[in-house]
């Protein structure tokens, strides 16, 4: 009876242990081999960790997963639910998607895109339009023909191709070459020169 009363304590402590690091849907039916953590362990499933933005609700749409190396359209994957362990440094929500095995290594990168009836609304930023300061991400847009603002750019939305901005908007007018050399040029001041005593 004490033996029993002591598997039934650790089973529940795994069961926990599982809600905890991989939520619901991992701790429903941990033995079975039917279940996702059976599948995932078989390697029948993979299962990716994503984040979106906060306030978007990825349960209406349809999603990809392809390897970020490739210029593929990926391979649909399902939503299981939100995965109780946050990306870290990453701002936004953290949900888990499964998809048929794809070969890849554990803790490969992938981008997982989605198909959603709803239209997003914003532009894409090309990387070149892109510089960092102080651990983020900025872009310089024109306010006047002679006069470029540094504002800060979001990058929890990446694309194959760049950034996803709904901050900007098809007119606003990106500094793609030499944006660099602006962020160099608004902080020159603060180089002390050495040469003058």
């Amino acid at each position: 009876e004490q033996r029993l009363l002591a598997l039934q304590t650790e089973r529940r402590g795994i069961v926990e242990a599982l809600r905890v690091t991989w939520g619901e849907a991992f701790a429903a039916q941990p033995g079975d081999t039917g279940g996702l953590l059976g599948q995932a362990a078989a390697r029948a499933i993979d299962v990716v960790q994503f984040v979106v933005p906060p306030g978007f609700d990825p349960r209406d749409v349809h999603w990809r997963v392809a390897p970020v190396a490739t210029g593929t359209t990926g391979v649909a994957a399902h939503l299981i639910g939100r995965s109780p362990q946050a990306l870290a440094g990453v701002p936004g929500e953290t949900w888990l998607l499964t998809l048929p095995p794809s070969g890849q290594p554990a803790g490969s990168r992938v981008r997982v895109s989605a198909d959603s009836s709803r239209p997003l609304t914003g532009v894409r930023v090309p990387p070149a339009a892109v510089v960092r300061f102080g651990g983020k991400a900025w872009v310089y847009v024109r306010v006047a023909p002679e006069q470029f603002e540094r504002q800060p750019l979001a990058t929890d939305r990446p694309l194959a191709d760049g950034l996803f901005s709904d901050t900007l908007t098809p007119q606003s007018q990106l500094v793609v070459s030499g944006a660099q050399l602006l962020l160099s040029e608004e902080f020159k001041f603060q180089i002390k020169n050495e040469n003058s005593d």
